[in-house]
């Protein structure tokens, strides 16, 4: 009969099915496997890139940082001296080296905008450590008429710090900062500042 098949013939066919099923099989899993593969490299690769970015964060924060402080000043009267006492502070972690310094003083007014009055040297190649000050006693020659009107408020007296410094690593920075003077606190209050790497 022709329906009926010989036994190579089946054998022959049977062979050939549990082949394709066993490659069908091989293929799922090879591809399976592939993907597994893959999202365990994809995820080492942000697990590492997590890790560059701590180790990043961490140095970043691991440094000098240098900030304004302003202590009161002993009077504003006018014809007098004036005296600011104030402080170039290392907030950072580190020493904070090569530390050189400008002061600009000049008045502003809605009218005239910034005009300048004096411009001061502050340290030149200084170090501050952690949790230190470079202090100084600004004394600016301001004109007494200058004076009355900073004094009674139609001018408001604005101080300008610039210094540059480095880390012990040699990275360096720039610290910019304005600052107001307050007539109640006879301090200077500071209005904006920013640091940058260099």
């Amino acid at each position: 009969m022709p329906s009926e098949m010989s036994q190579p013939d089946w054998f022959t066919t049977h062979a050939a099915i549990i082949t394709a099923v066993a490659t069908i099989l091989y293929f799922v899993t090879t591809a399976l496997l592939w993907h597994q593969t893959k999202r365990s490299a994809d995820a080492a690769t942000s697990s590492a890139k997590a890790a560059k970015e701590s180790a990043e964060v961490a140095s970043a924060l691991h440094r000098p940082f240098i900030g304004l402080e302003s202590r009161a000043t002993e009077s504003l009267a006018s014809n007098r001296v004036w005296k600011f006492p104030v402080e170039l502070r290392n907030y950072g972690t580190l020493p904070a080296t090569h530390v050189d310094a400008s002061f600009e003083f000049h008045t502003e007014s809605p009218p005239e905008s910034r005009y300048h009055l004096q411009m001061m040297d502050g340290p030149t190649s200084a170090e501050i450590f952690p949790s230190s000050a470079y202090e100084i006693d600004l004394q600016p020659a301001i004109p007494t008429e200058t004076q009355s009107k900073a004094a009674s408020g139609q001018k408001y007296l604005v101080l300008t710090v610039r210094a540059t410094y480095c880390a012990p690593d040699a990275r360096k920075f720039e610290y910019k900062a304005d600052a107001r003077l307050d007539l109640v606190s006879k301090r200077f209050v500071v209005l904006k500042s920013d640091t940058r790497a260099l």
